[in-house]
């Protein structure tokens, strides 16, 4: 069994075994996996060779380490994918027609964190929350974009809403006095109609293979630019390093406003950590937008933005008074994912899936 020493990789020839019998059901969820130095002893490699296995393992939610019991399996088929065996399909924003049930947050890691929850704040969860959201989900926010993407904000620019299309309305209402706001043509449907319904004017600019064409934000007058650089739906299109900074560009004009809706990037293939445009832009005039929705379940409506500190006071005049609209238990559940590192398991886990499988994007 030396095999796994002489071809070099060692931990990753064992976590795609032991991988292989947890998936085919030799162990199944809730089992306890050999103890490291009897695989060791059996396998022919050291204990931290074994170690960083199980540590993969667990990385990509197959099993989890329980301090001075060992590794237990996790993995259950029905909680990884959908069940009715139709081809896989993502891409667009929920409520686009896409299934996304095979990229939800795994059930044994919600029931997990939701014990968590329940324990952990008790007669909390029964109370009202502060507008933005709670102390707890904006510091995690906060901290995850840190190291993500590294962002360093203050958890007072961070905003949470029920879902996007709530942030929308809430950037309508801040920003309206701009005039006109500039979307992408084609776009998810619901931009525009959720201006519209707030009495925002939408000029529709075309895209080109890379963004928004350059002659399109040279004709608009609009001072409201709303982008959605990475995997704009329906087209699927990604905005370049150079259409990026060309949207800077076009933001630094007195009065203008870039809004980056960033839905989807975690499961972005082939590209880690991509620069937002908010990281790059030190104008401070670019808010930034994304969802959980996308990236935990459907059922979970939960987004949130984070404002530049110059909007804040437009903000609270505006919009500042609305209640938080993200039940507390769904926020302290999301935290304790962020905080935890199970929510980046999850995303790369659904990442190597995409990766396996050959799947359809629209």
């Amino acid at each position: 069994m030396k095999i796994y020493e002489k071809e070099g990789f060692a931990y990753s020839a064992l976590y795609s075994e032991m991988r292989e019998k947890i998936v085919r059901g030799a162990f199944k969820r809730g089992d306890k996996l050999p103890p490291k130095r009897v695989v060791a002893e059996e396998k022919g490699v050291s204990v931290i060779t074994v170690e960083h296995a199980y540590g993969l393992l667990c990385e990509e939610g197959y099993a989890e380490g329980r301090e001075r019991k060992g590794y237990y399996v996790t993995y259950s088929e029905e909680d990884w994918f959908s069940t009715g065996g139709e081809k896989i399909i993502i891409g667009g924003h929920t409520g686009g027609g896409k299934d996304l049930s095979a990229f939800s947050l795994p059930l044994a890691t919600y029931k997990k964190t939701a014990r968590v929850v329940l324990n952990k704040y008790g007669g909390a969860l029964l109370t009202r929350s502060a507008k933005r959201g709670t102390k707890e989900l904006l510091c995690a926010v906060k901290r995850y974009l840190n190291r993500k993407y590294g962002i360093n904000v203050s958890e007072n620019q961070i905003i949470v809403g029920a879902g996007s299309e709530y942030l929308y309305g809430v950037l309508a209402l801040t920003l309206k006095d701009r005039g006109v706001f500039a979307v992408e043509s084609p776009s998810y449907h619901k931009i525009e109609k959720t201006y519209s319904a707030h009495g925002v004017a939408c000029d529709p600019l075309s895209l080109g293979e890379d963004g928004v064409k350059s002659e399109e934000l040279k004709r608009t007058t609009a001072k409201v630019l709303h982008v959605t650089p990475y995997g704009s739906f329906p087209t699927g299109i990604t905005a370049s390093p150079g259409k990026k900074r060309e949207y800077l560009a076009w933001v630094q004009s007195d009065g203008r406003t870039l809004i980056e809706d960033d839905f989807e990037s975690e499961f972005a293939l082939g590209v880690k950590n991509a620069e937002t445009i908010f990281s790059l832009d030190k104008s401070g005039k670019t808010v930034y937008l994304n969802s959980f929705t996308k990236t935990l379940s459907p059922a979970i409506r939960a987004a949130y933005m984070v404002l530049p500190q110059a909007l804040l006071k437009e903000y609270e005049d505006k919009a500042g008074f609305f209640a938080c609209t993200v039940p507390k238990f769904e926020q302290y559940l999301i935290a304790e994912l962020l905080d935890s590192g199970d929510f980046e398991k999850h995303v790369n886990r659904v990442r190597n899936k995409l990766r396996r499988e050959k799947i359809t994007r629209v």
